[in-house]
């Protein structure tokens, strides 16, 4: 009963006892509000979630669409949709009402635009800054237990990325309003729904060539989008203070790669006929990129190949917990990245197969 709350001294919410283990069909006592949990990270979060039987609600906006493949991630009755408007502070106020937990995944690496490209919906700094801002202020208003922000471990206030440097800007809008927030800085993730190495494998597959910015020299320590998940449902599910209470982690992966290995390797696990690639300057690179906006959801965006020649990895001499104080052993690239690459294969599994004896057998 103790604990303060984000920091500003709210009484802890109780939470009921557990009706029984913390499985799925268990009742943890939990509930935990999740932003941005139909996006890529957010499917994994909730997944987690729902099998201790914590109860999700689901704030979305558009049409049941959106949130209904969450449907099989928790029991009957901990998956509870609920529309809002980041724009719309009483709806905010229903999502997070009664919540222990709640936690922000909400990001986007581009301005959203309607179909003329100078009217912007949400952009970059409306999405990391002012709606993470608005979450963090009403999850204190509301007293929540565990505020947790997933912000990204490229953030820099000093960086050539726009998306970065509002990454860092949205950082520090949370702590301001809630000092005692957890902020989850993951490297890039990936997983079978990632922008990562499916990026590169689409470009294989759709454009003549690869494209490498600056020669691929910069390096990136992946992290798994099951291990990010793992680290973000530990932290919110805690009682410890020292877990959760105002910590910042830097989550990646075990491996160091430069952009140039992971095309590699993306081109090794597709088995490319033609493995081409296209190695332009930065400056040529954000030509490219901007002409890749004028399309809606388009592939790549100037923004993203400017990230491609900026290091992002774990800054050793850094105070920021890690995987291993969560005890989570961090999955190296290698090993889930074949189940969902392989789709890119031109004769995907029927590349091992060949025929002995008039019988097929798997190489």
């Amino acid at each position: 009963g103790s604990a303060r709350v984000a920091g500003v001294g709210q009484q802890k919410r109780t939470r009921y006892d557990r009706a029984g283990p913390a499985l799925r069909s268990g009742v943890s006592g939990v509930k935990a509000t999740v932003f941005g949990a139909y996006g890529f990270l957010g499917r994994y979060v909730v997944s987690r979630l729902g099998n201790t039987g914590t109860t999700n609600v689901i704030p979305f906006r558009g049409d049941d669409l959106e949130w209904r493949h969450l449907k099989p991630m928790a029991d009957y009755g901990n998956i509870v949709p609920m529309p809002f408007s980041p724009r719309d502070q009483d709806s905010l106020d229903r999502a997070i009402e009664g919540s222990d937990v709640v936690i922000n995944l909400i990001g986007k690496d581009m301005d959203t635009t309607h179909y003329v490209p100078f009217l912007k919906n949400y952009s970059i700094w409306d999405t990391q800054v002012e709606v993470a801002e608005r979450i963090a202020k009403t999850a204190v208003k509301q007293g929540v237990t565990n505020l947790v922000h997933v912000s990204a471990m490229a953030a820099n206030h000093e960086s050539s990325s726009e998306w970065a440097r509002a990454k860092a800007a949205g950082e520090e809008a949370v702590r301001a309003v809630a000092p005692g927030a957890c902020i989850v800085r993951p490297a890039d993730i990936f997983g079978p729904e990632d922008k990562f190495l499916n990026l590169f494998a689409r470009m294989h597959y759709s454009l003549p060539r690869t494209l490498l910015v600056d020669g691929g020299k910069a390096y990136c320590q992946p992290v798994y989008v099951d291990n990010v998940a793992e680290a973000i449902a530990k932290i919110a599910l805690s009682d410890d203070p020292e877990v959760h209470l105002g910590q910042t982690y830097d989550l990646a992966g075990p491996d160091l790669y430069t952009y140039r290995e992971i095309v590699e390797h993306v081109f090794e696990t597709v088995r490319a006929v033609e493995p081409h690639v296209a190695n332009v300057s930065p400056a040529v690179a954000e030509a490219i990129g901007k002409a890749f906006q004028l399309f809606p959801n388009p592939l790549l965006n100037a923004d993203r190949l400017r990230r491609m020649t900026i290091d992002n990895v774990l800054d050793e001499e850094s105070a920021t917990k890690r995987l291993h104080d969560l005890e989570i052993e961090a999955t190296s690239m290698e090993t889930p990245g074949f189940n969902f690459l392989w789709r890119f294969r031109s004769g995907g599994h029927f590349l091992d197969v060949h025929e002995i004896d008039g019988k097929a057998e798997y190489l």
